[in-house]
C-alpha cells in the first residue's frame, strides 16, 4: 500500500527540468530561458565536440535566490542581492570586452612575430569594432551599466568596483564613438613661397609605440604647385588710335560755275579714316593679391603689334589695364593703349593740292595714348607668336679654300765665274786687317 502511494506521488510531482544546448565550435548557448514556471534540474548538452582528441568537463555553480513574495506585495524586493550579482556579472563582461579589444590587432597595435607593426586601415578597425559591439559580452556590459544606474552599496570594495566598472565602460564607449564617428583626418601645414612655382616633397610616417609600421620606411609623395600669380594670354586689342594713310590721287577740277571740269589735279586723300582698329596684343596678367574676391582680377600689361596698317608707322606699342578673367582662360581687359599714328603732312589738309613731281607727302608721326579693350586667351608661351620682329640675316659664310700646292722651282742655272776667277754668287771672306798671330 505504501509503495502505491509513492508511485502516485511520483506521478503527481514532475521530474522534468530546464535544458541548455551549447554549440562548442561557435561557443553559443541555445535554449536557456530566463523565466520558467517549474523545473528541478538543468541539463547541459555539448554539441559538436571533438571527443576523439579531447575530454570535457563541466562545472556548475548554482546560486538560488528565493523570491520575496511579501515584498512584492508591499512594493519592496530584495534588490541588494540582485545588484551585487549584477555588479559581478557586469564586471566580468567588462573584462571580456577589454580582453577582446586588447588581443585584436585591428583594435590594438600589436607587433607581429618579426617585432614589426602592421599598417591597419581604418575600415578594418571599424569592421572589428562592429564585431565587438555586436557580441553578447558587450550587450551584457551595456545592460549591466543601465541596471546599476541607481545602485548603491554599503561595502567600500563594492563601491570601488562599481566606480571602476563605470569608468571602464565609459572608456570603451568613447573608443567606439571615435571609431564610428571620428573624422579620422589629420591636418599638417607647411609654408610655401607665394608667387613662385613650388615643388613640395612630403614624407608620411605611421608610428605604433614609437616604431614606424610596415617596412619601417616613410611613404613619400610629391606635390607640384604652379603659381597662379602670372598668366600669359594673347589676342586682339580694339584700339581707338587711328591708322590713317595718305595718298596723292588725281581729282576732277571744279569750274567757277560749280560744274566738274574735264581737267584734273593732284590732291591729298585720306584712307582708313576710322579711329578704331584691331591690333595684336600679348599680355602678362598678374593676379591681384587678396582673398577669393581677387582671384578673378589681374593687372595686365604687354606689347602690341599692328596687323598691317599704315606704311612707315611704327608697328609696335604698349597696352596696360585691369583684367577680369574666366577660369584663367579668357581675359577681358579695358585699359590705355600707347601707340603711334600718322597725322597730316606739314602744310597739308584733306584734298590739298599737291604739285606735280613731289610724290606722296610724308605724314607726321605722333605718339598718343588712347582707350582700348583687349580680349585675350590664355597661352603657355609666346614662342609661336609672330610679332613681326625678324632678326637680321647673318652673312653667308664663305667656303674655306684649301691652300694650293706650289710646284717646285727649277734650280737656277749656274753662272760662269767672272773674269778674275771669282764667282760673283759666292760669298768671299773679307780681308782681315790685323790678323792674330799664333
Amino acid at each position: 500500500m505504501q509503495r502505491e502511494i509513492l508511485s502516485v506521488f511520483a506521478l503527481l510531482v514532475p521530474t522534468y527540468g530546464q535544458e541548455l544546448t551549447i554549440d562548442w565550435p561557435t561557443k553559443t548557448a541555445l535554449g536557456c530561458q530566463a523565466v520558467t514556471s517549474s523545473g528541478r534540474s538543468l541539463t547541459v548538452t555539448l554539441r559538436n565536440v571533438n571527443d576523439i582528441l579531447y575530454t570535457y568537463q563541466v562545472n556548475f555553480d548554482v546560486k538560488a535566490t528565493v523570491p520575496n513574495d511579501w515584498g512584492h506585495l508591499f512594493g519592496t524586493t530584495a534588490s541588494a542581492d540582485r545588484a551585487e550579482t549584477l555588479l559581478v556579472e557586469t564586471s566580468r563582461a567588462l573584462e571580456l570586452v577589454e580582453k577582446a579589444v586588447k588581443e585584436n590587432p585591428s583594435l590594438t597595435a600589436i607587433p607581429g612575430a618579426d617585432g614589426k607593426y602592421a599598417s591597419v586601415a581604418i575600415s578594418t578597425t571599424q569592421a572589428a569594432w562592429r564585431v565587438v559591439e555586436a557580441s553578447a559580452d558587450y550587450a551584457k556590459l551595456r545592460d549591466g551599466i543601465d541596471g546599476l544606474a541607481n545602485a548603491s552599496f554599503p561595502n567600500q570594495e563594492q563601491i570601488e568596483l562599481l566606480r571602476n566598472v563605470r569608468a571602464g565602460a565609459a572608456k570603451l564607449a568613447q573608443f567606439g564613438q571615435r571609431v564610428k564617428t571620428g573624422n579620422h583626418s589629420l591636418v599638417f601645414v607647411t609654408p610655401i613661397t607665394q608667387g613662385a612655382d613650388n615643388t613640395v616633397k612630403i614624407a608620411v610616417s605611421e608610428y605604433a609605440n614609437g616604431q614606424i609600421t610596415g617596412d619601417g620606411k616613410a611613404r613619400e609623395f610629391t606635390c607640384e604647385i604652379k603659381s597662379a600669380a602670372l598668366s600669359l594670354s594673347a589676342g586682339v586689342l580694339v584700339s581707338t588710335i587711328g591708322g590713317r594713310e595718305y595718298n596723292v590721287r588725281a581729282v576732277p577740277s571744279t569750274g567757277a560755275n560749280g560744274q566738274t571740269a574735264n581737267t584734273t589735279y593732284n590732291a591729298l586723300t585720306v584712307d582708313n579714316r576710322t579711329n578704331v582698329q584691331p591690333v595684336g596684343v600679348a599680355l602678362l596678367n598678374y593676379q591681384l593679391p587678396g582673398g577669393r574676391w581677387a582671384e578673378r582680377w589681374n593687372i595686365s600689361a604687354g606689347p602690341t603689334f599692328r596687323l598691317g596698317g599704315a606704311s612707315g608707322q611704327s608697328p609696335f606699342g604698349f597696352f596696360s589695364g585691369v583684367s577680369f578673367d574666366l577660369w584663367k582662360r579668357l581675359f577681358i581687359t579695358p585699359g590705355a593703349h600707347l601707340g603711334q599714328y600718322s597725322d597730316f603732312p606739314v602744310g597739308y589738309s584733306e584734298n590739298s593740292f599737291v604739285p606735280a613731281g613731289l610724290g606722296n607727302p610724308v605724314p607726321v608721326k605722333r605718339w598718343t595714348v588712347k582707350f582700348g579693350v583687349a580680349i585675350t586667351f590664355r597661352t603657355t608661351s609666346f614662342d609661336g607668336l609672330d610679332l613681326g620682329i625678324k632678326p637680321p640675316a647673318a652673312p653667308a659664310a664663305k667656303p674655306i679654300e684649301a691652300p694650293k700646292a706650289e710646284a717646285p722651282k727649277a734650280p737656277a742655272p749656274a753662272k760662269e765665274p767672272a773674269a778674275g776667277g771669282a764667282d760673283p754668287n759666292t760669298i768671299q771672306p773679307s780681308p782681315v786687317s790685323n790678323p792674330v798671330k799664333p
